[in-house]
C-alpha cells in the first residue's frame, strides 16, 4: 500500500471504532508498508525465485501446452511480495524492469476490455512499488475508462478481476472510481456463502485466494461508508475457512496459494495468530536442506515453496521438472508475502517406529515415521540408502542379509530420532544331547541349543515331540523333551525364529 493511502487511512483511524466482531482494529497494524523485517525463510524463497527471473527480469517457463511463455502476472506478484517481506531488496528493481519490457505485450498496444483488469494489476503494481509505466501507457486512464456506469471492469467480470480495479484505483487516490469498483464488487459479486469467487449467483464458488484480496482492497477503503461491515463479514467468513493445520483450501485442495494469499490478508488486517498458522504451514512446504542427510530433498532448489503435499514429493521424486517449474513459481510467487507474518514454528519432535521383536535379515520391513506437520520434510538413514518423506508415514527399507542391529535415523530441520531393528540372518545352530538312551515308559532327552540370539524363540522336536522355548540372554536353550518308548533312531531338530536358522542331530534309543 502507498505511503499516501495509509496517511489518509490512518486519519480516518483517528476518528473511526474499532470492528468488534473480528477484534479488528480500524488502526490496525502501525501505518507503516514495510514494518515486517525480513526473515531467513521469506530470503530463502526469494533467493529462489530471483533465481528463476529470466535475462529481462520476467518469469519465462513452459506453460500447460508446453510452450515457453513469460508470466507478467506472477512477476507482478513476487514484486509484490518482495514489497511486504523485504521491500529493500534490489530485485524489486529487476521485476520492474521485466514489467516495463513486457507491459505492452500483458496489457495490450491499446485499451481493450479484455485487459481492463491485466492493466488494473499492473498500474497496482507501479503505485505499490513507486515506479512509473513506460511512457504512452496510461494505465490508470484504461481502467477508468473501462469502467461501465454500474462500476463492473467489464461486462461479465469477476470478483478476481473486478478486484485489482478497485485496489489499483484506491492506491493512486482516485477515490470516486475505486468506489464504484468496490461497490460493485460488493453488490453484485459476493457469493451467497459470503466470500469472492468465480462465478454469480447461485453458480458464485468463494475460493480463499480471491477473497483475501476483496478483503486487502476492502482494508485499504475502510474509512468508506458502510466498508467496515463489510470487512468485518469478509474477515469472518475467511477464518472459517482455515484448517486447524493453519492451511486454506481451493477446490478441496490445501496448498500453497490459497493459504499464502488468506495468511497474507488476515495479516494486513491485524489477525497475527491466524495469519502466523497460515505462514507457518507455508514455510513448512518450502524446500530445506537438511545436512545430516548430505542434501537437501530437491538438490539445487532450496527455498522454493511447493503448491501442496503432492508436488514436494514429485520433486523428490523426480526433481523440479520443466514442465512443473512454472507451478512452484506460480505458488511461490504468491504464498511468499505471507512470511511476513511467520512467527516461530512449535517445535517438531518426530519419531521412527519398527516391528519389535527379531526380523528376517534380507528381507524388507517397514519403518513409521510420525510427528511431522503437513508439508515438512525429513530424511532416513542408516539402513539402505537415504530416503525422504513428505509428513511422515510408512517407509520400506530393505535389511543387509546378516544377523545384526540395525540403526534407523530420522532427520528433520531441528532434530532427529532413531530406531533400532534386530534381524537375524542365516546360521546353523548347535544341537548336544545323549547319544544312545534307554527306552522306558515317559523317557524325556535333554537337548541343549546354541547359537541362538538372546530371547529368540526356538523350536525343538525329537521323533514326533515337539517344544517350543525362549533362548537365554546367552543365547543358549537347554530343554526337555519327551520321546516315548519306541526304540530306534530319533530325529532331533532345531529351529530358530526363522527357518533359515536350524541345527539337527539324531538320537538312539535302545
Amino acid at each position: 500500500m502507498l505511503i499516501r493511502t495509509l496517511a489518509r487511512r490512518a486519519a480516518a483511524a483517528a476518528t473511526g471504532g474499532a470492528l468488534v466482531a473480528t477484534g479488528l482494529l480500524v488502526g490496525g497494524p502501525a501505518p507503516q508498508a514495510h514494518a515486517a523485517p525480513v526473515n531467513p525463510e521469506a530470503a530463502a524463497a526469494a533467493s529462489w525465485l530471483a533465481a528463476q527471473l529470466d535475462a529481462n527480469g520476467a518469469f519465462t517457463y513452459l506453460d500447460w501446452q508446453g510452450q515457453q511463455a513469460t508470466d507478467i502476472g506472477s512477476t507482478i506478484d513476487l514484486g509484490l511480495s518482495l514489497e511486504e517481506t523485504d521491500p529493500a531488496s534490489a530485485v524489486i528493481g529487476t521485476v520492474t524492469d521485466g514489467v516495463d519490457a513486457n507491459l505492452e505485450a500483458y496489457v495490450g498496444a491499446t485499451a481493450v476490455p479484455a485487459k481492463a483488469d491485466e492493466a488494473a494489476k499492473a498500474a497496482y503494481f507501479y503505485a505499490t512499488v513507486g515506479a512509473t509505466p513506460p511512457a504512452g501507457i496510461d494505465l490508470t486512464a484504461r481502467v477508468e475508462d473501462a469502467l461501465g456506469g454500474d462500476g463492473a471492469l467489464f461486462a461479465g467480470v469477476n470478483a478476481y478481476e473486478q478486484v485489482w480495479a478497485s485496489l489499483a484505483l484506491d492506491a493512486v487516490g482516485h477515490d470516486a472510481t475505486a468506489a464504484d469498483a468496490t461497490d460493485y464488487l460488493i453488490n453484485s459479486l459476493k457469493c451467497p456463502t459470503g466470500g469472492w469467487g468465480f462465478g454469480s449467483g447461485a453458480t458464485c464458488a468463494a475460493d480463499p485466494d480471491t477473497t483475501a484480496l476483496v478483503i486487502v482492497a476492502l482494508w485499504n477503503q475502510r474509512d468508506v461508508t458502510g466498508i467496515q461491515a463489510e470487512l468485518t463479514s469478509a474477515v469472518a467468513y475467511l477464518k472459517a475457512q482455515q484448517a486447524a493445520d493453519g492451511s486454506f483450501s481451493n477446490f478441496g485442495n490445501p496448498n500453497a496459494n490459497s493459504t499464502g494469499m488468506a495468511g497474507w490478508a488476515l495479516g494486513v488486517v491485524g489477525e497475527t495468530a491466524s495469519a502466523a498458522k497460515a505462514a507457518a504451514w507455508v514455510a513448512d512446504h518450502q524446500v530445506v536442506a537438511i545436512p545430516e542427510c548430505a542434501s537437501g530433498p530437491i538438490p539445487g532448489e532450496a527455498g522454493a515453496l511447493a503448491y501442496d503435499d503432492a508436488s514436494i514429493k514429485d520433486g523428490i521424486a523426480d526433481g523440479i521438472t520443466a514442465a512443473d517449474r512454472g507451478m512452484w513459481i506460480l505458488s511461490g510467487s504468491q504464498a511468499l508475502r505471507s512470511l511476513k507474518h511467520l512467527a516461530a514454528r512449535p517445535a517438531t519432535t518426530a519419531a521412527v517406529t519398527g516391528p519389535t521383536g527379531y526380523v528376517a535379515a534380507g528381507k524388507p520391513a517397514t519403518l513409521k515415521v510420525a510427528g511431522l506437520r503437513s508439508g515438512q520434510t525429513a530424511c532416513l538413514t542408516g539402513i539402505g540408502g537415504t530416503q525422504w518423506t513428505v509428513g511422515g508415514g510408512n517407509l520400506t527399507v530393505a535389511l543387509p542379509a546378516v544377523t545384526r542391529n540395525n540403526v534407523a535415523t530420522v532427520r528433520y530441520a531441528g532434530g532427529n530420532a532413531s530406531v533400532t531393528v534386530k534381524a537375524l540372518g542365516a546360521a546353523t545352530l548347535k544341537v548336544k544331547h545323549p547319544a544312545r538312551v534307554k527306552a522306558r515308559k515317559k523317557l524325556t532327552v535333554t537337548v541343549t541349543v546354541s547359537g541362538l540370539a538372546a530371547g529368540e524363540r526356538v523350536t525343538v522336536t525329537v521323533g514326533t515331540k515337539k517344544v517350543v522355548r525362549t533362548a537365554t540372554a546367552a543365547g543358549k536353550l537347554k530343554v526337555q523333551v519327551k520321546v516315548g518308548k519306541k526304540k530306534g533312531k530319533a530325529k532331533v531338530t532345531a529351529v530358530g525364529q526363522f527357518a533359515n536358522r536350524k541345527g539337527k542331530a539324531t538320537v538312539r534309543v535302545v
